[in-house]
């Protein structure tokens, strides 16, 4: 789980409408019950992406996992995931093909259990929730919450194939390593 960067914000506000607040602060109860009152909190996440773990797919060694030989310093193309993924070039892959070659009958490979200069796709991700406090009577509470994970509906692709020999070797897999945008709605009675 080698994360280099990784960094995480979390922040809550309370909007400034409603009764008691900068605006609207002589509002009726009834208009304040619906537009005033109301926080919002937000998860902010950015990380690099994970190393890949490169393997062969006809892996010839009696003991253990076979891994190809790395024949350059950089065997990742220029191409980012995105542009993987919306290529119509058939060819495309993520990793250089050149700079792969499969070692000899029970030689285990020069390429490293995870190789930290090529990377999947890391995490840019927003949660972010809206919620009111109402008090019901002395010693109640209810509270309104909409919340909503990976807001901006942002599709983080796996980490491309890593067999060598495969046919998918260097392709994006068609399956997305997050969720899609979804929420949520809940209602909570403090008493």
């Amino acid at each position: 789980n080698d994360t280099p960067q990784r960094f995480v914000l979390a922040a809550t506000y309370d909007l400034p409408f409603g009764r008691g607040r900068w605006m609207g602060g002589g509002m009726n109860r009834l208009l304040d019950a619906m537009v005033g009152g109301w926080s919002l909190n937000s998860i902010l996440t950015l990380q690099s992406g994970q190393p890949v773990p490169f393997s062969l797919a006809n892996s010839s060694i009696a003991d253990g996992q076979q891994r190809p030989d790395i024949t350059c310093s950089n065997p990742r193309t220029a191409l980012s995931l995105h542009d993987l993924a919306f290529s119509t070039d058939p060819n495309a892959s993520y990793y250089n093909g050149n700079c792969f070659a499969t070692p000899n009958d029970q030689v285990p490979g020069n390429a490293p259990r995870f190789s930290s200069n090529v990377r999947g796709e890391g995490i840019k991700n927003i949660d972010m929730g809206f919620f009111k406090d109402f008090t019901v009577h002395e010693g109640m509470k209810l509270e309104l919450r909409a919340e909503f994970f990976n807001l901006t509906n942002s599709v983080r692709f796996r980490t491309p194939d890593s067999f060598l020999g495969d046919s998918n070797f260097g392709k994006v897999p068609t399956r997305q390593a997050n969720d899609p945008r979804n929420g949520q709605i809940a209602i909570r009675f403090e008493f």
